[in-house]
């Protein structure tokens, strides 16, 4: 029970395995799309915010530094999501997403500092120096509006779906540490649910690494699809025995389109 049955016949079996590992491109590439919709999706959704006692008080009377997306000119149906991944849009989240992190810092992120400039007499040069501001936070991320939710959700769905059929599709098991990554990523750790009540501590709230997790393992599943053909050598030899035969088939139309021009030349060439 539970072992997947193989063919007796070596040729059948190669062509078992060269159609499953088809399947395994294609679950592969659904995977890729709709973590790479996942990861927009989030960008569009949530806004980075930290708290910095040292700028001006938002409207909510709390000190707080915040960065959203929806400042940008995106535009389409939010039914799926399919439209942050059109070209422009998706280059305009990117690009947001890299200049959050180039304020707020990678990893867990950064705490808002204060800039000293001074000069070192001694070693006759300026110095800069950073400190933290009291009562700063690192930065968070928190949902943008009370449906983002809803969407978050949906999307969380089809990876979970996506992963679900990559599984079924890799029946040796070889890309089970890819599914495993993609299924972890699905939400933030912590939070069975996207309906994340707000609040003002920041450790209770979206963590900070979540969208670089998403992009690293969209990343490692975009390579995964490279070793279709390691893991499936069987895939790798049909493939390589359908271009011996393209090649001797491209040769022999070739050489008898080269015969058949020469015999209509000699005997079939109109008196000048």
């Amino acid at each position: 029970m539970g072992k997947e049955e193989k063919p007796d016949n070596p040729k059948e079996q190669a062509n078992t395995e060269s159609r499953n590992a088809e399947d395994i491109e294609r679950a592969i590439d659904a995977l890729a799309h709709v973590l790479q919709r996942h990861l927009l999706m989030f960008a569009y959704t949530t806004y980075a915010y930290r708290f910095n006692p040292a700028v001006r008080k938002s409207p909510y009377g709390e000190p707080v530094e915040y960065i959203s997306a929806w400042d940008l000119s995106i535009c389409g149906e939010e039914d799926d999501g399919d439209f942050l991944l059109e070209s422009e849009n998706e280059r305009l989240l990117m690009r947001y997403l890299e200049g959050v992190w180039s304020k707020f810092g990678r990893g867990k992120g950064k705490r808002p500092t204060t800039q000293t400039v001074g000069y070192d007499e001694e070693k006759d040069r300026v110095t800069v120096t950073h400190e933290d501001i009291e009562g700063g936070s690192f930065p968070a991320w928190h949902l943008s509006y009370d449906q983002a939710h809803y969407y978050l959700e949906r999307i969380t769905g089809a990876v979970l779906d996506a992963v679900t059929n990559l599984r079924k599709a890799d029946i040796l098991n070889r890309f089970n540490e890819i599914a495993d990554f993609a299924g972890d990523v699905a939400q933030p750790a912590g939070h069975p649910t996207w309906a994340i009540p707000s609040t003002k501590c920041i450790e209770e709230n979206i963590p900070w690494e979540y969208p670089q997790q998403v992009l690293e393992v969209a990343s490692r599943v975009r390579d995964a699809k490279s070793q279709v053909f390691k893991r499936y050598p069987k895939k790798a030899k049909v493939e390589k025995e359908k271009t011996k035969w393209a090649l001797l088939w491209k040769l022999y139309e070739t050489t008898l389109k080269i015969l058949v021009d020469a015999f209509m030349d000699k005997f079939w060439a109109k008196p000048m």
